[in-house]
């Protein structure tokens, strides 16, 4: 889903993944985490991708994550880079519908929702924009759909992402070979950046009841009497 903006980033930022999950749903986590491994070498990734095998996010659309544990490894996660060269500054993940509707990368965006709500790290915090299924199989011509009021990274070869992609052997079957060519996040990947939505500082008891005998009296006809306290 993200290799339009990785092959951007990479060119003038350090780059770091954090993986929740070994993708061990069919048993075969210790495999993907190698070619995961070997997948970030290629992509060029500052270092190699840290990958959570935690029995409470195993990979799968049954298993439901708990945002608070994700938040958690994301912090520490950011936490240990604060203050050096290696600090993180940005962190790029899917939205609320998760690019493909699966469970766990929702559950994902739920966590860095968290992140951000309780200012567990300083990061700044931006989502990869999901969209419907039409528009997600017209390929390159997408571009034309892109928003202004978005942020995007755009990539025109198809084969660069499919060379990245097969390093996964486990995982290139005949649906991934024909997402490479055809979906549109081989070629552009957009973001909006996560703002934290403003909350109402709760009013004052005395202030609000005052307020509300004000309207009351506004309200009445001339010949009605208010009673105040």
């Amino acid at each position: 889903f993200f290799y339009p903006s990785i092959i951007n980033f990479v060119r003038y930022n350090k780059l770091y993944m954090l993986c929740m999950s070994n993708g061990n749903f069919d048993g075969l986590g210790r495999t993907r985490e190698k070619e995961l491994e070997l997948s970030c070498k290629n992509l060029k990734f500052s270092e190699p991708p840290m990958i959570v095998d935690d029995p409470d996010l195993q990979d799968g659309m049954e298993s439901h994550w708990s945002p608070k544990l994700i938040a958690q490894y994301v912090s520490n996660f950011c936490r240990e880079r604060e203050g050096t060269e290696d600090q993180i500054d940005i962190v790029v993940t899917f939205d609320a519908w998760g690019a493909s509707n699966h469970t766990n990368h929702m559950a994902v965006y739920e966590g860095l929702k968290l992140v951000m709500e309780q200012k567990m790290c300083d990061i700044e915090l931006f989502t990869l924009t999901s969209v419907g299924i039409v528009r997600k199989l017209l390929g390159w011509l997408d571009i034309n759909f892109c928003w202004t009021d978005e942020w995007h990274c755009f990539a025109y070869n198809p084969l660069y992402a499919w060379s990245a992609l097969a390093i996964h052997e486990s995982q290139f079957v005949w649906f991934r070979k024909l997402s490479v060519l055809f979906s549109r996040y081989s070629y552009v990947n957009s973001f909006s950046r996560f703002v934290q939505p403003e909350r109402k500082a709760p009013e004052d008891p005395a202030t609000s009841k005052d307020s509300e005998l004000a309207d009351t009296k506004a309200a009445a006809p001339a010949s009605t009497k208010v009673a105040t306290d």
